[in-house]
């Protein structure tokens, strides 16, 4: 029997995702659509899956998405304010729309930073001897499979849910 979705798929006791394939054996960490790494549920300590940023350094991005929205505005309201139809030859007014234009796509730039540094998914982290590896199982949420994942690994290690959905 097997059920099949666009990344997830659930076959015989098997999980695969596009970052993420667990067996009865082990869990497999897939970069590139290539098995990256090997880890034995003996090896692991213990997981958890939480609900966290997206971004590792979600912070970063969110100061530099404001900084550009902020300096873009200025600019943009400064470009306004100082625009002159009736003394300006033609080129002149080409060149400040072509400056408001790039200006506005920059605060479109720092509008999507600050959306993307702001977005939450689901992750799992393995507790490998001391090491811990994290994964995003964003396709797994996607498709609503978290509850079987959880089973799935809950029958063969120590795992905690530390999400609300």
């Amino acid at each position: 029997m097997s059920l099949s979705f666009y990344f997830f798929e659930i076959e015989n006791n098997m999980i695969k995702s596009r970052k993420l394939e667990i067996d009865e054996h082990g869990v497999n960490i897939i970069r590139n659509g290539i098995k990256f790494e090997h880890i034995d549920y003996s090896q692991i300590d213990k997981a958890e899956i939480k609900r966290e940023f997206f971004q590792r350094n979600w912070i970063i991005g969110l100061l530099i998405g404001v900084l550009i929205i902020i300096v873009s505005f200025l600019c943009l309201s400064d470009t306004l304010r100082s625009f002159d139809y009736e003394t300006l030859p033609t080129i002149d007014i080409r060149s400040s729309w072509l400056f408001f234009i790039s200006q506005f796509i920059v605060f479109i730039l720092g509008i999507s930073i600050t959306i993307s540094s702001l977005k939450r998914s689901l992750i799992i982290y393995f507790w490998v001897k001391g090491k811990v590896k994290r994964i995003q199982i964003l396709d797994i949420e996607k498709r609503n499979k978290v509850d079987e994942l959880y089973l799935f690994l809950d029958e063969r290690m120590k795992i905690e849910k530390m999400y609300m959905l």
